[in-house]
């Protein structure tokens, strides 16, 4: 009962979000209307058609129907990506480079780290069996002070 309850929410929301906007901002709106008028008529035909069967067997084509909707959820994250890469969504290049800068200085700092601690291991021969334990918290701990600065 939440799941119908919440996409009528979700569906609500974008429609008005739609009226409200113009121009791009409007345009990149109606890909994902297009995604979810889908998946609306598809979730609440599989759900009527759910209710109204005759027989305990369920029907090749709701089994079909219902694969169909399942399938229908993978098209907002792609209409979504097409508004993003046609329409300069939001200024998300920002946003994507920022995350790709602090994942790439996350892996730096993490091989450098990881380096450095096996180099100083193999120098002595006594501490190389501790060192891999504690090499990896480590490095996680200086990728997360890192990654927030």
């Amino acid at each position: 009962m939440v799941l119908p309850l919440t996409l009528l929410a979700a569906a609500v929301s974008v429609v008005v979000r739609f009226l409200r906007s113009t121009g791009v901002e409007r345009v990149q709106i109606k890909w994902l209307l297009y995604a979810v008028v889908f998946i609306a008529i598809t979730y609440f035909a599989a759900i009527i058609a759910s209710v109204t069967k005759v027989d305990a067997a369920e029907p090749l084509w709701l089994t079909v129907l219902q694969t169909v909707n399942i399938l229908a959820f993978g098209l907002i994250p792609i209409t979504i990506g097409i508004a993003i890469t046609r329409y300069g969504l939001y200024e998300i290049d920002a946003l994507i480079s920022r995350t790709l800068l602090v994942g790439a200085l996350g892996v730096f700092i993490t091989v450098c780290t990881s380096a450095s601690w096996s180099a100083s291991a193999r120098s002595s021969a006594s501490s190389t069996r501790r060192c891999g334990c504690r090499c990896s918290p480590r490095a996680l701990v200086a990728v997360a002070f890192q990654a927030s600065a």
